[in-house]
């Protein structure tokens, strides 16, 4: 029982992390990866997706 709660939490803080970003809620996003990843390091899933929202909120150069 125990291991499905933190599967769903993990799963939500997931899809926080996603539906944020593609909203444009940058700053949500970044932490509801960074939660994500404190609850479970080294998920390599997790490291690409903060790569990625670094990536976005880089300025574009003109």
């Amino acid at each position: 029982w125990r291991e499905r709660e933190v599967a769903a939490s993990h799963g939500s803080l997931l899809v926080a992390a996603v539906l944020s970003a593609q909203l444009g809620a940058l700053e949500e996003a970044r932490t509801a990866l960074l939660d994500l990843a404190h609850l479970n390091p080294g998920e390599p899933l997790v490291g690409r997706l903060l790569t990625d929202l670094e990536r976005r909120q880089l300025p574009l150069a003109p």
